[in-house]
């Protein structure tokens, strides 16, 4: 794989495990399920969003112009370092997430193309992902 390709890889795979999290913060009950499910799922969240950033700050270096989708990219990280900012540094995520945390994902979504359900945020509780039928034995 050449550079170019390696680098796309890279902020791929950045921006979308920084969307995961920012979908499970901006849904609460999204959130409640994931921490019930898989409490060990949120230890490396802040690590991961701050990669998100990391890559948002290449994108700016290689980017003259900070308009269309860069500056997207670019207000999006800078509402992901307030959400860095915001969660508990090394403690366990408590029962609720503090606002700081929840309405600047919200507002990341946003900025990135996705105003939210049309439910709510409150009531959203995830994608409904299809099962795929059963082979035939």
């Amino acid at each position: 794989m050449n550079a170019s390709a390696t680098r796309a890889a890279e902020v791929a795979h950045a921006m979308s495990q920084c969307m995961n999290l920012l979908f499970m913060f901006a849904a609460p009950r999204v959130f409640a399920s994931v921490r019930s499910a898989s409490p060990e799922a949120l230890a490396s969240a802040t690590e991961t969003l701050r990669a998100f950033v990391r890559t948002a700050e290449g994108i700016r270096s290689r980017n003259g112009s900070l308009s269309g989708d860069v500056g997207r990219v670019i207000e999006a990280a800078t509402l992901v370092e307030e959400i860095c900012d915001a969660l508990p540094g090394g403690a366990p995520i408590e029962e609720q997430l503090p606002p700081g945390v929840v309405e600047p994902a919200r507002r990341t979504l946003a900025v990135l193309g996705f105003p939210g359900p049309r439910e709510g945020w409150d009531e959203f509780e995830g994608f409904f992902v299809p099962t795929p039928p059963m082979p035939k034995a």
